[in-house]
Formats: C-alpha cells, structure tokens, sequence
C-alpha cells in the first residue's frame, strides 16, 4: 500500500472523527534505462557462491579438480548460433551458448517509447542460466558451448535440445518445449556424472538480471521491481517500495542485498511493475531461493538452488510463465502464480479479486476502462447511499442538539459521570448516534483501499486511454509543463469537487480549518497518482455531492404550526 495514501486515508478518518466531517469515500519520456548500464556482463554471484578458481593446466579425473571445465564434444562447426522460438503472443531466441533465453518480446505490449516490449532485460546474461555448485567448484553454464537440436512435436509446437557430453562422463542437457497457444513454455534439466563426492552438490538457475524497465513512468516500475516467490503457502517478495526502489534510484550502484529463503519451492522469479517472470516446477520441492537487489540500479534477480542425488543426476521438469501479470491468466496456471499482482493487504484481497474480476467482465460490455470506472464509482455509491444518508443525519441532529450539550457541559462541569449520563439521555431521546457519522465511512474503507489497490497495480490500466486528455489511465494525466512543474488537470478537478462537498457538509466550525486544508492535503497526495485511480475519485465526490443535494432538497422547512419534516429519496421515489 502506498504510504502517501496511507496517510491520506488515517488523516481523513482522523478528520471525520474529530470534526464529524464525511469525505466520501508521481516530464518528457525518458529512454528505457540501458541494458549496459544497467547490468554487469554476468550476475555476480551469490553471498553463499564461491568464485571458481582459474582451471588447472593439466586436465585430472573430473572428481580430483577443484575446478571443473565441461568441454563439450558433440559441437559440430556451423551451427546456429541463436534459434528463434514462437509461442503464442510471444516472439524470441535462444543463444547455443549457454543455452539461455536472450530475447521475449510480447506481441501487444510495448516498452516507454512504443516499441515491441522485450522482457530479457541484459541478452549477454539471458534468462534461465544453469550453474552446477559441486564440492570442488561451481561451473557457470554459460560458457558451455551446446550441441543444438530441434524437432517438431505432435501439438505443432517445437522442441529445442541443447547436449553437452564431456569425455570425463559428464553429460547435460537443456531443453526447451514451445507450445504455439500457451504463454508458458516448458524447460527441462538432466544431467549425469555431475561431481558429488559428499553429497552436497546442487544446481542453480537463474534470473539473469531481473526485469527490464518498461514504463513511461520508470519510478512507477522502480516500485514494482522485486523478486517474488512462493514458499509452501507464503509469499516472499523482496524490493519494490519494500526495498525502497521508488527513491529515484538513488544509491549506491554496487551495493546489492542478498536474502535466502529456504522451503517448499512452488515457484519463484522477478517482477516489475506489470510484468513477471516465475519458474514453476512440476510439484513443489525442498530448495533455495537466492534474492538479490541493488536500488541503485533498479535491479532485482533471483536464482533457485536445488540439491543433486547421491549419483550425480539432475532430472527435473518446469514450466516458465513470462509475461503480464493478468489475475485470471496466471490463477489458470493452479499454483498461485496470481499471488504476485499486488491486490494490497491481506484482509482485502478478496475484496480487491472482487472488484477486478467486476472490471474485468464489465470491460467485455463496455471496452472502455475509463467508463469501467464511472460505472463502478457510481455503482458503489448507490450500494452505500443508505450508510451514507444515515451519516448525514446523525450529523445534522448533532448540530441540532449543540445548545442542549453546551447547557448539559456547563451544568455539570464540575460532575464528570453525571455530565456523561445526561450526554447519553439526550443522545437517547433524540436517537443520536454519536458515532453515525463516522462508522459508515469506516465500513467503506476496505472497499475504497482495494479501489486503490486494483485501479494503481493491474495491467488493465496500463496504456487504456479513456478520453480527451486522458490518454493513460495507469500514469497521471499531464498535459504539459509550467517553469518545470507538470500540469496534471484532473488532480485539480478532484480538489474542486472537494471543496464544494466540503460546503455541502454539515461541520463543526471549531473544525473547519481542519476541514478546509483537506482538500489541499489530497491534492498534493493525489497529484502524480494514475489517472485512472484520480477519476474515481473524482466521480466519487461528484456523486456525493449529488446525493448530498438530493437529501438535503428533503427536507422542508420548519413552521409554528408545522414541525420539520425529511423527504428522502425512498419517499420521493412513490409520489
């Protein structure tokens, strides 16, 4: 959640609770951030990883050395050097060296300057690198030349094998299954003869270098950028705003963190803002997931570790899901792959799937997510309009009663218990609640934090135009600049209709300088939020403001022979 909201949220319910107000309910596009300055050739490696020593010049039996140097005999002269894989809504490669994924282009989807977006963030480290941990060394799999073959299989797809055969007995393979309508794929593992003398072999594969930075906004992909997985029934993620990624990448550019997670291993990989990348294997298994980030960089990557049996084999099967983080796409996949969109708290996420999946079907009838929006704002007013008309009363019969509570105060001021009792008579007689104007908005706080939660994080928004200005609903609707300052519209929209609630609502006027500097306080927390998350708002105070006219248009003045008397709009609605 964020923290400016946050606060702007405890702020407001501070506010209510005192002044018993009701409020219903971050320049030009900068180049995307470049692959060489923003990564090393190859990850560094891991706090627990060992450098290997340089190779002996003489080549022992495999066990004996401390370094072991795989030399692949089945590379034949004039092979691909890079292969091009197909799936659906995807294009890429796959390089022989190192049998590594180089390139992923999302077909649909494009980076801050509109071109096709690419999520392999450095091609020379690539995705999916290998790493064999043995007790005499580890061997980076990357500088193994592999042996390529491929075939075509049954469903249409294709099958792309990359061998390795050492004369020590040491054989590998990396294979690469494309399926042409799935944007996961599969990869498979198997090796034999791999050293492991005492048992404590394993095997690495890893992230490269994390997400690349995709959006027009880099610091909003700054707050996304984290490695994430699932342990058992845990979530882990590290970085993102957790990490302070959003502070402009400031920093230290060498200083990279590294965390260790041990457990039940259902999947794990990297994210940004909109985009994730996540090795699932075939059942969830005892492992490590290595984190490591550098805010200087905005870098996240991530590697999972698994142990190598007593005999030196590696058999293990995954599937690869790299793409949007679309809620329903990833629940299909059954692992809890859709736990990495970030829908907010825990106690609200099932508020906020609800609230997507209405977005979601609602866009199906009305492509237009900007229309999405109003008709949610309008829809969750009038679920509340009884909640709210009951504040509005139980704060004007508070008004009503002033005098009396003033006498009851002076009478007793000396008499802290009677004071109290006479205070609750009066509330009993006139049937007040004290609390009325306040506790509706307290019941509507989970829906307007998943609000928040859904129309700042999912892809939905990313790119959707709505109208006029508005071309983007996921970034703030600037329009211009003014000696260095973004003119943002609708931020200031949103503080006009506040201010016009603010004067249909009735307030204690040793509170209204409180009340007045609200606006001005959600002006300057709203003005660089997404467009999308602002206009709901702003529909929000509108349709406020017009039930709040419509009661008030209720009620009919008060005569001598006649007492006051309140039209709502159940009653209005029969004549």
């Amino acid at each position: 959640m964020d923290k400016r909201f946050l606060l702007a949220m405890v702020l407001f319910v501070l506010v209510m609770a005192l002044a018993n107000v009701i409020f219903p309910t971050q320049r030009p596009v900068p180049p995307p951030e470049e692959t060489a300055a923003a990564s090393d050739a190859r990850p560094e490696p891991s706090q627990d990883t060992e450098a290997p020593p340089p190779a002996p010049a003489v080549e022992p039996d495999l066990d004996q050395r401390e370094a072991p140097e795989i030399r692949n005999r089945l590379v034949e002269a004039g092979e691909l050097e890079e292969i091009p894989i197909k799936g659906e809504g995807y294009s890429g490669r796959v390089r022989r060296r190192g049998g590594v994924v180089t390139s992923f282009v999302l077909h649909g989807y494009t980076d801050a300057l509109d071109r096709p977006a690419d999520l392999v963030r450095d091609p020379e480290v690539g995705l999916l690198g290998v790493t064999l941990n043995t007790p005499g060394g580890d061997v980076d799999l990357r500088d193994l030349d592999f042996h390529l073959e491929t075939r075509r299989m049954d469903d249409g797809g294709s099958e792309i094998r990359l061998l390795s055969e050492d004369p020590s007995g040491l054989s590998l393979s990396k294979t690469y299954r494309i399926h042409p309508d799935s944007l996961t794929f599969g990869f498979s593992l198997t090796a034999d003869g791999v050293p492991n003398g005492d048992g404590s072999a394993t095997y690495t594969v890893d992230w490269g270098n994390g997400m690349p930075l995709l959006e027009v906004r880099p610091e909003y992909d700054r707050d996304g950028m984290a490695t994430v997985a699932l342990l058992g029934k845990d979530i882990v993620r590290e970085g993102g705003r957790k990490g302070q990624f959003g502070c402009g990448g400031s920093g230290n550019r060498d200083a990279w963190e590294t965390t260790v997670h041990d457990g039940m291993v259902r999947w794990a990989g990297v994210r940004n803002k909109y985009f994730v990348g996540a090795l699932i294997p075939s059942a969830q298994k005892e492992g490590r997931v290595l984190s490591e980030r550098n805010p200087g960089k905005a870098m996240a990557r991530t590697s999972l570790r698994f142990p190598v049996d007593l005999e030196g084999r590696i058999r293990e099967d995954y599937r690869v899901y790299l793409g949007p983080m679309k809620h329903e796409e990833m629940a299909a996949l059954g692992v809890g792959l859709e736990r990495a969109v970030d829908l907010g708290m825990k106690p609200i996420i099932p508020v906020s799937q609800l609230i997507l999946w209405s977005m979601t079907n609602l866009y199906k009838v009305v492509p237009n997510y900007g229309l999405v929006i109003l008709i949610l704002s309008v829809l969750t007013k009038v679920i509340f309009y009884p909640l709210t008309k009951k504040s509005l009363d139980s704060m004007k019969g508070l008004q009503n009663i002033k005098p009396e509570l003033e006498k009851i105060n002076q009478k007793y001021k000396e008499d802290a218990q009677r004071r109290n009792q006479e205070t609750m008579k009066l509330y009993k007689t006139h049937k007040i609640n004290p609390l009325g104007g306040c506790l509706p908005m307290l019941v509507q706080m989970p829906i307007f934090f998943a609000l928040y939660s859904v129309l700042y994080n999912v892809i939905e928004l990313r790119k959707a135009p709505f109208f006029l200005w508005i071309d983007d609903l996921s970034i703030p609707d600037n329009v211009g600049d003014l000696f260095g300052i973004p003119i943002n519209p609708l931020p200031v929209i949103m503080t006009g209709s506040m201010i016009l609630q603010q004067r249909l609502t009735p307030t204690d006027p040793r509170q209204a300088m409180m009340a007045t500097l609200m606006p001005v306080m959600f002006l300057f927390f709203f003005y660089n939020l997404p467009s999308g998350l602002v206009f709901y708002w702003t529909v929000n105070n509108v349709v406020s403001i017009i039930q709040q006219i419509w009661i008030k248009r209720g009620d009919q003045a008060e005569t001598p022979d006649k007492p006051a008397q309140r039209r709502d709009y159940a009653v209005a609605s029969r004549r």
